[in-house]
């Protein structure tokens, strides 16, 4: 058996050592780079640190100080739900926190990473597992830890282009994988994870604006769904627009065709159409119009100061025209009731190389903070295996807490294709 190097140096996420990387950003040039250039990425204002936040770091004896310590500089986070709470500890003690259940060594055998990983037990379960097949997911896995060195190689080509459809693939396979092993796969579900490329030709500042609406607006779709007097026609009436995306192909060779039912948009049972329950495919995908607060500052997984965030007037968060697909809320909301607490939703925005992780508590309405919890940069090298076990760390509490509530949903209806030549 091949021996696994034990070094730490493959285990650091940059995330966390190195927080003030600045993404290529020019501190002299506040624009962005040209979102005609695909040679840099673009720049946005909340995956920086204000120089001055250096001077502000206070030393402390153990990481969970410093843990502590950074917690209270995130814009939203004396609000945080319970999943958004842990998902930031994970995330900040993931360098050495067990994750992996302890079997999967032997699949994982191969890849550079040190033994802790595998160390889990009765007080550190797994966070990255398996419900069922255990072979399955560590394939899942494997594939996820791959893309780094996918995307390297698509750049290398001159395809950079491509880069950004090509992780959504990925991620949307991890996600399927996610579905099969959940045991919601063959449910009419609404998803609590999305993702999504980001168009960045637009202005730094719409780009914000519209990762955030896209948050809340599936944090909208959990609430609607949830409600006690919910629309008996939900999935006619609501349509949600959140859901739409453009159509992930799935290779023989994937291993994944069966997971094509629950991919963003899914394979109907119904058809051959892409669609999410009785969601249309021709389902606008910029339709929500909800303003929120620009500048989500990047933490960058470490203890820094991070600026406060800018509110908007009322008056702007009004200016917009309704949504033509999501029902507008009225400006003071009744309350309503809901037969489950509504769950905190999780975000994939890929931009360029990265892909941003974003949550936001659908339990606290329509003015919910939405939270920036980690980037990862899927061009560094160094970061392949940190990469995919980051992005795993968010798909598996996902796949948890829907799995949690299956009996929510329907069966999905499966009707057989009538034979032309019957």
């Amino acid at each position: 058996m091949q021996q696994r190097t034990k070094s730490k140096r493959s285990l650091s996420p940059t995330t966390r050592v190195s927080p003030r990387k600045r993404l290529n950003y020019d501190a002299d040039t506040p624009k962005m780079s040209s979102p005609t250039s695909y040679d840099e990425d673009v720049q946005l204002s909340f995956l920086t640190i204000d120089e001055e936040d250096e001077e502000e770091v206070t030393c402390s004896n153990t990481m969970e100080e410093l843990m502590k310590l950074e917690k209270k500089r995130y814009p939203g986070a004396s609000t945080w739900a319970p999943a958004e709470e842990r998902l930031f500890e994970i995330l900040y003690m993931r360098q050495d926190l067990p994750m992996l259940p302890t079997t999967w060594d032997v699949d994982l055998r191969g890849v550079p990473i040190s033994d802790i990983v595998f160390q889990t037990s009765e007080e550190f379960p797994p966070i990255i597992y398996a419900h069922s097949n255990d072979f399955r997911a560590t394939t899942a896995l494997l594939r996820l830890m791959d893309l780094t060195a996918k995307t390297r190689t698509t750049i290398q080509s001159g395809l950079r282009m491509k880069v950004p459809q090509l992780i959504k693939r990925e991620l949307d396979k991890y996600l399927s994988w996610a579905a099969q092993d959940g045991d919601y796969l063959h449910l009419r579900i609404v998803p609590n994870i999305l993702t999504e490329i980001v168009d960045t030709k637009m202005p730094e500042d719409e780009i914000t604006e519209h990762i955030q609406n896209r948050m809340r607006a599936l944090a909208k779709v959990q609430r609607e769904f949830l409600r006690e007097d919910r629309n008996p026609q939900f999935w006619d009436v609501i349509k949600p627009s959140v859901f739409a995306s453009p159509k992930i192909k799935l290779e023989p060779d994937d291993g994944l065709a069966s997971f094509g039912g629950w991919l963003t948009p899914a394979e109907s049972r119904l058809g051959s159409h892409p669609r999410v329950g009785n969601v249309l495919p021709t389902t606008e995908t910029h339709g929500i119009t909800v303003k929120i607060e620009p500048g989500l500052k990047s933490p960058g997984i470490a203890a820094r100061v991070l600026p406060k965030t800018k509110m908007l007037s009322r008056e702007s968060c009004h200016s917009q025209s309704p949504s033509p697909s999501l029902p507008e809320e009225p400006q003071t909301p009744p309350r309503h009731t809901y037969r489950r607490h509504p769950p905190v939703v999780y975000g994939l925005f890929i931009i360029n190389t990265w892909v941003l992780v974003l949550t936001v508590d659908s339990s606290k309405g329509s003015d919910a903070h939405v939270s920036f919890q980690v980037q990862v940069d899927f061009k560094d090298e160094h970061q392949g295996i940190w990469n995919a076990l980051t992005i795993a760390i968010a798909v598996c509490l996902a796949r948890d807490e829907l799995r949690t509530r299956a009996s929510d949903f329907e069966e999905l209806p499966c009707v057989e294709d009538s034979d032309p030549d019957a």
